[in-house]
C-alpha cells in the first residue's frame, strides 16, 4: 500500500501513476507543471498528486525528492469519497490560517518515512496505518469535490509521454508538431490543446525548452561556435538564438560561457556534505525506545534440539582468528596501537596481522643515493616484525606501496599516505622486493617466512583511477616471480578484489586474470578477496577503469546474509580453477567503509559482528574484519578528543573496547561440534558441555544504508537501525542426563553490558576524555554476566532467554550435578 522513493528528476521529465504521491523536495530547486499550472518548490516544500495527474518537470536544480506513493485503489475501499473528490495540498504560498497544519503535515510525512524506514520490508503495518491517518487529514481539509477521470487520462498520458520522448530526442527537427501527430493518429490541434490543458505549457515552449537546455550544454562543455551551437541546435540562425537566449538568461550566449569560464570547476557543490534527508530528519522524532525498556515479548520460539538424533558436526572452524588488520605499517610502531594489539593477542589470539604500506616512506626502507642507485634501510621494518614475532604473530605482507623515488606517478596518493601506481623502473623494483624478502629470511629462518603469506598491491585500487587492470597483471606477475625464485615454497596471493563486485555480471575482471595467470603458469597459492556489502549489480554500465573515488560507494544491499551467500557463489566461481575454501582468504570485512559511522560504536557492530562470523564458519580460509583499531593516520583527528566518532574498529583509537570486541572475546573461547544452526543462533557441543550462541540483529534503516557517510545530524545511533522487536527463545534439550545443570549467561546488548558507548552517554557523553574517564568507561562496560542452576524435568533441559534488537547471548551449560 504504501512506498517511498528517492527520485533524482530531470529536466522535461514526465511522471504519472494511479496512485497518490507526496513529493517532499529534499534539496534544491523544481519548477512543476501540474494541472495546467506552474508550481515551484523549493526544500522541505511538498505537494500532494493526485492519481492519474500526469506532472512535468521544467527545471530541476539539484533537485531531489522523496516521493512517498499510496495505493489509490486500497484508499478508496476505506473511503468511497475519495473516488469522487480532488486533494488540492501544497506547503507553496499558504496563508496565515494553514500555516500550522502544513507544517503539522510536514511532521506526519517525516515521521511516517522514519517508521518505515525502520520497519522490516515485509511488516510495514505501523507505517500504513500512520498514511491512513494522514490522508484523513488532506481529505477533510483539502479535498474539493471533482471526479477523476482516470481511463481517459491513462490515454491522455500516453499522448503525453510519448509526445514529450519525441521531442527530447529529435528537437533539431522542423515540423515536429505534425510529425508527431500523425505518429499518434491525432490533429495537430488536439495535440496543441492537450498539451497546453495538461502541461501549462505550448507545444512551442516545450521544443524551446529542450533546444535551449541541450544550447547551454554545450555552451558549458564544449568549443563550439554560437552559430554552431544555434543551427546545431533547431534554431533558426545566430541571432535568433541570441535573441532568445537574451530573454531567458538575460546576457547573451558569449557572456554566459565567459561567466562560467571563470568559474572554479573545484568550486564545491552546496550542500554536497550534507545528507539529502537533512531537510525532512529535522521534523522526525529522533529518539528510540531502550530495546528492552517496557517491551513485551513480540514473538515466542521454541528451538528443539535432540541430542541423541544430532550426529557431531564439523569443529568449530575460527577462521575469523586467523587475520586481524591495522591501517598502516608505521601505526603498528606506535605504542598505543602496539598496547592494542598485545591486549587482543592476549584476550583473543590471532595468527596473521595485515596492513598496507609496508614499503612506504614513512618507514625508511627505500632511497636512492645521487647518482639513482637505490639503497635499503630495514631498521624500521625490523622493529615492526620484531614486535609481531614477540607476542606470536605472523605477518600478513601486502607488497607495497611504491616508494616515492619509485613511483611513476607520484601524484596518485590514497589520502595522501601512499603512492599507488606502478613503479617507473622495474628492475629497481625487483630488487626491493627481493633483497626485502631475502632480509625476512635471513632475520627469521626459511622455515618462518614459509608460513608468511605475501600479496601484490590489491587491485580494489582500480577502482579509483590509480592504475588499470593490465598493469596490476604485470605487477603481480613481476611479484609473483621475484618470490618463487628465491623459494618455489612462498605463498603469494591476489587479486584483493571485493566480493560485491565479483558477483556482478558487468565485472569482467577475475576471470580474464585466473586465465593470465594459467597461461603464464603463475597461479596464486590463494585467492584475495574484500567483502564490504554495497549494491553494484544495479550499475550494469559501470567498468572498474571509470569508475572514480568520490562516487564508487553506491547504497548498500538490503540482504542481510549477503556475505554468507556471496562467499558461497564465490567457491563456485573459483572451484573451476582448482581452488576450495581453504584457499579463499578475506582480508578484509565489515558493514562498509565508514570511519564516521555512529553505528559502529552501538551494539549493532556486536550483533553484525556475531551473525557474519557465525554464518561463514567454513566458508574461507580466513575472515580478517577491518579493523581492530580506530587508531588510523587516514583520518584526520578528531575536532575533540571524544573516544567514540565512528570508527569502524573494535577499539577506540584510544584504547577503548566496543562492544564488537567484547563479541569476538567471547565468541573466541567456542570450542567442539556444531551440532545445530539457523539464523539468529548456533549450538555447539563440546563433551558434556553446551555452548549457545544467540543474537538479533538489525541491520541499517533505509535511508542510513542510501547515505551512511551523512549521519552526522543524528543524535540516537540506534534511530539509523531497523527497529527489530523484543524475542523470547527458548532452547529444549533432549537426551541429557538427568540431574541439574549449571547455566552461565554472557550479554552483550543495549541495555545489557558491554557496550561502553552507553556508559559513555550516561557519564554525560564528554568528549575530551581523561584517563581517569576512559577508566571508568572501560571498567563499567564489562558483558553482563549471570549464573544460574536449571534441571531437567521429563527428559528435558530448557534454556530461557530474552533477546532484544542488537543483543548477543553467550549461553553455556554444563552439568553440575548429574
Amino acid at each position: 500500500m504504501l512506498t517511498f522513493h528517492v527520485v533524482y528528476p530531470e529536466d522535461d521529465g514526465l511522471y504519472w501513476s494511479e496512485n497518490y504521491h507526496i513529493l517532499f523536495l529534499l534539496r534544491g530547486r523544481t519548477v512543476l507543471h501540474v494541472d495546467a499550472k506552474e508550481i515551484v518548490l523549493a526544500a522541505e516544500d511538498f505537494l500532494v498528486i493526485n492519481p492519474c495527474s500526469p506532472y512535468q518537470v521544467v527545471s530541476a536544480q539539484q533537485a531531489v525528492w522523496l516521493c512517498m506513493e499510496i495505493n489509490a485503489m486500497l484508499l478508496q475501499q476505506g473511503n468511497a469519497r475519495l473516488d469522487s473528490r480532488k486533494i488540492v495540498c501544497s506547503s507553496v504560498d499558504v496563508d496565515g490560517s494553514d500555516r500550522e497544519i502544513i507544517q503539522q503535515i510536514r511532521k506526519l510525512i517525516a515521521n511516517i518515512f522514519a517508521v518505515y524506514s525502520r520497519e522490516e520490508p515485509q511488516m510495514h503495518f505501523r507505517s500504513q496505518s500512520k498514511a491512513l491517518l494522514l490522508f484523513d487529514l488532506l481529505l477533510n481539509q483539502f479535498s474539493t469535490e471533482e471526479a477523476r477521470q482516470g481511463a481517459r487520462s491513462d490515454r491522455i498520458y500516453q499522448f503525453l509521454r510519448e509526445t514529450l520522448q519525441y521531442i527530447h530526442e529529435n528537437f533539431r527537427e522542423t515540423a515536429l508538431l505534425d510529425t508527431i501527430a500523425a505518429k499518434l493518429n491525432i490533429s495537430a490541434s488536439y495535440l496543441s490543446r492537450l498539451l497546453r490543458s495538461q502541461l501549462g505549457q505550448s507545444f512551442s515552449e516545450i521544443l524551446f525548452n529542450r533546444r535551449i537546455q541541450q544550447a547551454v550544454l554545450e555552451l558549458e562543455q564544449t568549443e563550439k561556435s554560437i552559430t554552431e551551437i544555434a543551427y546545431n541546435n533547431g534554431f533558426s540562425s545566430s541571432s535568433a538564438f541570441i535573441s532568445r537566449f537574451k530573454e531567458r538568461f538575460g546576457c547573451t550566449p558569449f557572456a554566459y560561457r565567459k561567466q562560467r569560464a571563470g568559474q572554479s570547476p573545484s568550486d564545491p557543490v552546496p550542500h554536497a556534505e550534507e545528507s539529502v534527508f537533512q531537510s525532512i530528519s529535522k521534523y522526525m522524532d529522533q529518539t528510540t525506545e531502550p530495546p528492552g525498556s517496557k517491551r513485551l515479548c513480540r514473538s515466542i520460539r521454541r528451538i528443539e534440539c535432540d541430542l541423541l538424533q544430532k550426529q557431531a558436526g564439523e569443529p568449530v572452524c575460527h577462521n575469523w582468528k586467523r587475520l586481524a588488520n591495522i591501517g598502516w605499517a608505521v601505526e603498528g610502531l606506535s605504542a598505543e596501537i602496539q598496547k592494542q594489539i598485545s591486549m587482543a593477542q592476549r584476550e583473543i589470539g590471532f595468527e596473521y596481522l595485515r596492513f598496507h604500506g609496508i614499503f612506504n616512506d614513512d618507514l625508511m626502507l627505500y632511497d636512492e643515493d645521487a647518482k639513482g642507485n637505490p639503497t635499503l634501510n630495514f631498521v624500521y621494518c625490523d622493529l615492526l616484525l620484531d614486535f609481531l614475532q614477540s607476542i606470536g604473530l605472523k605477518p600478513y605482507l601486502e607488497l607495497g606501496f611504491v616508494p616515492q623515488k619509485l613511483a611513476s606517478h607520484p601524484e596518485r596518493q590514497d589520502l595522501n599516505r601512499a603512492h599507488i601506481c606502478m613503479p617507473k623502473d622495474w628492475d629497481k623494483w625487483d630488487m626491493l622486493v627481493h633483497d626485502f624478502v631475502a632480509h625476512c629470511i635471513r632475520r627469521y629462518g626459511i622455515q618462518e617466512v614459509r608460513t608468511w603469506r605475501f600479496t601484490p598491491i590489491m587491485c580494489n585500487h582500480i577502482l579509483y583511477g590509480f592504475f588499470t587492470w593490465e598493469e596490476y597483471m604485470t605487477m603481480y606477475d613481476h611479484v609473483w616471480t621475484v618470490l618463487k625464485q628465491i623459494d618455489p615454497q612462498l605463498l603469494i596471493g591476489g587479486p584483493g578484489i571485493d566480493v560485491s563486485v565479483l558477483l556482478c555480471e558487468w565485472d569482467r575482471s577475475f576471470g580474464p586474470w585466473i586465465a593470465h595467470c594459467q597461461q603464464e603458469n603463475r597461479m596464486p597459492d590463494f585467492i584475495t578477496l574484500k567483502y564490504y556489502p554495497y549494491d553494484h549489480t544495479h550499475d550494469s554500465s559501470r567498468d572498474w577503469e571509470y569508475m572514480t573515488y568520490e562516487n564508487v560507494d553506491p547504497p548498500l544491499n538490503r540482504q542481510e546474509s549477503l556475505m554468507e551467500h556471496g562467499l558461497k557463489k564465490v567457491r563456485a566461481l573459483v572451484k573451476k580453477s582448482g581452488y576450495s575454501a581453504e584457499d579463499l582468504v578475506v582480508e578484509a570485512w565489515n558493514a562498509a567503509y565508514s570511519q564516521t559511522d555512529p553505528c559502529n560504536d552501538i551494539c549493532y557492530k556486536s550483533a553484525f559482528i556475531a551473525k557474519n562470523i557465525l554464518e561463514t564458519l567454513g566458508e574461507a580460509w580466513s575472515m580478517g574484519y577491518w579493523a581492530l583499531s580506530d587508531h588510523m593516520v587516514d583520518f584526520n583527528p578528531p575536532r575533540s578528543q571524544c573516544s567514540f566518532r565512528g570508527g569502524g574498529g573494535l577499539i577506540t583509537y584510544d584504547g577503548i573496547c566496543k562492544s564488537g570486541y567484547y563479541v569476538m572475546k567471547e565468541l573466541a573461547k567456542l570450542k567442539g561440534n556444531r551440532i545445530q544452526a539457523e539464523n539468529g543462533y548456533l549450538i555447539v557441543q563440546d563433551g558434556q558441555t553446551l555452548c549457545i550462541v544467540a543474537y538479533q540483529y538489525c541491520g541499517y534503516n533505509l535511508f542510513h544504508r542510501e547515505e551512511l557517510e551523512k549521519a552526522s545530524d543524528i543524535r540516537d545511533p540506534y534511530y539509523l537501525c531497523l527497529e527489530g522487536e523484543r524475542q523470547a527463545r527458548i532452547f529444549a534439550f533432549r537426551g541429557l542426563a538427568e540431574g541439574t545443570y549449571t547455566v552461565e549467561r554472557f550479554v552483550i546488548g543495549p541495555t545489557h553490558g558491554g557496550n561502553p558507548y552507553e556508559v559513555w552517554q550516561q557519564i554525560g557523553a564528554p568528549e575530551n576524555m581523561t584517563k581517569w574517564m576512559r577508566d571508568y568507561v572501560s571498567d563499567h562496560a564489562s558483558p553482563q554476566y549471570q549464573i544460574e542452576t536449571v534441571r531437567t524435568v521429563d527428559g528435558i533441559l530448557e534454556i530461557r532467554c530474552i533477546i532484544d534488537p542488537h543483543d548477543v547471548h553467550i549461553i553455556r551449560i554444563t552439568a553440575s550435578d548429574v
